[in-house]
């Protein structure tokens, strides 16, 4: 199985929150020395080789600043966990919102 081919931060929306590196179980990510366009410290994708294309960063990213693109061979489990975790993700946020 390929992971991703990159884990692309759009620094507009980036705050620097690193929800993405707690909620990776592959520890992918670490606080990073470059700066959002907010002046946050954000994260960088560290170890890209070890991401497994969950999408449990992206999916709990608030600002939606993150965007995880697969490698061409991802196979159909992993995008049956990505999408299951969409779908999670997506409960959870309404549940808050709705709160």
């Amino acid at each position: 199985m390929k992971g991703a081919e990159r884990i692309e931060i759009d620094r507009r929306y980036c705050k620097g929150c690193l929800l993405c590196q707690y909620v990776c179980k592959y520890e992918v990510f670490e606080p990073g020395q470059e700066r959002s366009a907010l002046d946050y410290l954000m994260p960088r994708p560290a170890k890209l080789e070890n991401c497994r294309v969950c999408l449990l960063c992206q999916t709990h990213c608030p600002d939606m600043a993150l965007v995880v693109v697969a490698g061409k061979n991802l196979t159909a489990e992993s995008a049956k966990n990505a999408e299951k975790n969409d779908s999670n993700s997506k409960i959870a946020h309404k549940k808050i919102v709705t709160l």
